[in-house]
């Protein structure tokens, strides 16, 4: 319920050892008001949260060599594909000239041997070469063949071998770590650079034990941020609560389109009970340094300032967990407020 206040201060006339001193002028305000009432509300309980990518990955080498280059470093924002860090392939490319040298020759091997298997398998067919003379060209023939895939083979892993000494992007993001400085000396295995997407977000953080159940029902939570709040929706909760913690891990996708950081620290308001709350216009609210209070307008309708412990932001109105009760009358705009109360602090 919303009043207009009308508040006059005036200061009269005062004789002190027979002299008179001139009358102050009168000072009125009108301010907008509210009738303090608790409703219906969800408390919540904060908890910290991170905020993580599911897109991440850690590159390794996959084989040896020496770092010749480091192309893109940690921030930088890569495409799919794009080259972060390059590993000498003098070593790779030798071998892949001897495995192409070696595919030749068992080419030229198999197309020999499948000739000399035709020229038997004619004789053989006319009776004039022997069944020994046929199965040793169709024998040699078959070794021939398994030469040739062998040889096909070593072409292949050659040149993935020559491929590792590239490390690529598997996706999108920003290089995250890294691991390694070029010319260093890296081997299988070696964590290189780290790569994160900034497209695909989620938010990590603990359930403690006492309000698991009643976070499992409720099946959300919130962020509050200088932008507005946003609802995390459904959350998933691992079944199991750590030994050393006693908080159960969960997490939660971020919807599209928030530009938050991986790694960035938020608040996560986690939903409890359904319980009376007390609320107030943020505008009402004047934050002192570390202090928060309202101005509560008595009944001679001069505003006092009242100090009170402010919860979570709900859209233009804060919760107030202590300091004010039902039936109190509030100026909701505290600036004015403070005109008429003569209160000159910032």
């Amino acid at each position: 319920m919303r009043h207009i206040v009308a508040s006059t201060l005036a200061i009269t006339l005062a004789a002190c050892s027979g002299h008179n001193s001139a009358p102050a002028p009168a000072r009125t305000s009108q301010l907008l008001t509210e009738e303090v009432a608790a409703t219906q509300g969800t408390t919540a309980r904060p908890v910290d949260g991170v905020v993580e990518a599911i897109d991440g990955a850690t590159l390794s080498a996959q084989t040896s060599g020496r770092v010749s280059a480091l192309l893109h470093d940690v921030g930088d924002r890569v495409a799919a594909g794009t080259v972060i860090l390059r590993i000498t392939s003098n070593e790779q490319r030798a071998g892949l000239k001897a495995a192409d040298g070696a595919l030749i020759g068992a080419k030229s091997a198999a197309t020999e041997a499948e000739a000399q298997f035709h020229r038997v398998k004619a004789l053989y067919d006319e009776h004039i070469a022997s069944k020994a003379q046929y199965e040793a060209a169709l024998s040699a023939r078959d070794r021939a063949s398994a030469a040739l895939a062998a040889a096909e083979g070593s072409v292949t892993h050659a040149h993935e071998q020559v491929g590792y000494t590239e490390i690529r992007a598997p996706f999108a993001g920003a290089v995250s770590r890294r691991l390694v400085d070029v010319g260093e000396t890296v081997m299988p295995g070696q964590p290189l650079v780290g790569i994160v997407s900034g497209r695909s977000l989620r938010v990590a953080f603990a359930v403690p034990a006492s309000i698991a159940d009643a976070v499992r029902r409720a099946n959300e939570a919130r962020i509050p941020l200088a932008s507005g709040t946003i609802t995390l929706h459904p959350l998933t909760i691992s079944p199991e609560a750590g030994a050393d913690t006693g908080t159960f891990r969960a997490r939660a996708n971020l919807p599209s389109g928030i530009e938050l950081a991986p790694g960035t620290p938020v608040r996560v308001e986690l939903p409890v009970a359904t319980l009376p709350i007390v609320t107030a216009p943020s505008s009402a609210l004047v934050r002192r340094s570390e202090v928060s209070g309202v101005y509560v307008v008595g009944s001679d309708g001069l505003p006092v300032l009242r100090y009170v412990r402010p919860g979570r932001t709900m859209g233009d109105r804060t919760e107030i967990l202590a300091g004010l009760a039902q039936g109190d009358v509030i100026a909701t705009d505290s600036t004015a407020a403070a005109r008429a109360a003569g209160d000159t602090k910032p």
